[in-house]
């Protein structure tokens, strides 16, 4: 009888414990719960993002600016540059900390919007109030914000530069600069780009870098012909290609070896002096060890490279080509083909695109129902 008292008592304070420690737990889950959904914390958040958003403004990003720009800017402030890097300020949007507040900011919103709509079903509240018209505008902030999320998440931006006349093939490789979200996983598709033309700085309405490139896009039996100018992207396959401000001349040149191999690239030119001055020229033929450093001169208005020829260490081979021809080097033969042009392109895909817009179209639609809705 003893035995049976004593293990019923047990059995009552172990209940009872867990009826304790499972009130604390849903105490400690409505208190996180409400605060989730508070309207301080949503200050707090909105704060915080435009806080981060006005540094992403105006402090130069690695991820929105084209290398050269970037490199630009480095050199020209080296410590305040080095300063930002090591802050992870120079890739604002890119951070873990704007991740976080941007997620926060959804759950809040969500926990709002679901408050709500359950406080205008309890209190059967009519259509056409206003109440409704907030709800609908809460709802559309958590899906715009979501999809602001959700592109980060899966988003794919890469930077490449293309002579007049060549292309490129849209692969891992195939971009100097690129940046991938975490669950980027829609790969690569694949398409060929080809620059058929340039659009240079024209006109006293035209400011200086902006440019425009005619493009010939190519993904498998469907070609696609259009232009994309600075500020106006090229919209096609689900992509979006826009024109960046980097661009100017180049050199190409074609370096053949003893055995028949044939290495082709393009260097960029500096900006031409006022006075015409030759321009400084030095380049690496791809795959080898020839280095070649001069200069680009036009003696009779018709370029010619000016230089010296270096391979293996050796002293310098000195050449004079002109443009459309070539000359016998150590170890092959090296052709100055022709002084082109060059333009920085950037291919972007962003799934959450969809999601902001129908966001900011619910919004529209919530601020209107609201202006429209009866008062009480």
């Amino acid at each position: 009888m003893e035995d049976g008292r004593a293990t019923a008592e047990e059995q009552g304070e172990a209940g009872t414990a867990q009826a304790v420690h499972g009130g604390a737990l849903r105490q400690v889950w409505r208190g996180l719960a409400g605060y989730l959904r508070s309207f301080d914390l949503g200050i707090l958040l909105m704060t915080l993002l435009l806080v981060l958003c006005v540094a992403g403004a105006t402090i130069p990003q690695r991820t929105l600016l084209g290398a050269q720009e970037y490199e630009r800017w480095r050199l020209s402030w080296p410590m305040c540059a080095s300063v930002l890097q090591a802050l992870g300020i120079t890739e604002v949007f890119d951070s873990p900390v704007f991740a976080l507040v941007l997620g926060l900011l959804v759950c809040n919103l969500g926990a709002c919007s679901v408050a709500r709509v359950r406080g205008l079903v309890a209190a059967r509240a009519r259509l056409v109030s206003r109440g409704w018209g907030s709800a609908v505008f809460h709802a559309s902030l958590v899906v715009l914000f979501l999809g602001g999320f959700v592109g980060r998440l899966t988003r794919f931006e890469g930077y490449v530069e293309m002579c007049e006349g060549g292309g490129f093939r849209d692969a891992h490789d195939a971009y100097q600069h690129r940046h991938e979200g975490p669950l980027f996983l829609d790969g690569y598709s694949g398409f060929d780009v080809e620059l058929l033309s340039l659009e240079a700085p024209a006109g006293p309405l035209r400011p200086e870098g902006d440019r425009g490139s005619r493009l010939q896009i190519q993904d498998g039996a469907d070609v696609v012909t259009g232009w994309t100018r600075t500020g106006e992207p090229l919209a096609v396959h689900g992509l979006l290609i826009h024109q960046s401000r980097n661009g100017g001349e180049s050199l190409t040149f074609a370096y053949r070896s003893a055995g028949g191999c044939v290495r082709r690239g393009n260097v960029h030119l500096p900006p031409r002096e006022p006075d015409g001055a030759d321009r400084a020229v030095e380049f690496l033929v791809p795959g080898t060890d020839v280095r070649v450093v001069g200069r680009l001169s036009m003696p009779d208005g018709a370029p010619v490279l000016v230089g010296k020829v270096l391979s293996n260490g050796q002293q310098g081979f000195e050449v004079e080509i002109p443009c459309g021809k070539s000359v016998p080097v150590p170890g092959g033969a090296l052709e100055f083909a022709r002084v082109g042009r060059w333009s920085g392109l950037i291919v972007s895909r962003d799934p959450g695109s969809d999601w902001v817009f129908g966001g900011m179209f619910a919004a529209l639609l919530g601020a209107v129902w609201m202006v429209l809705a009866p008062r009480r």
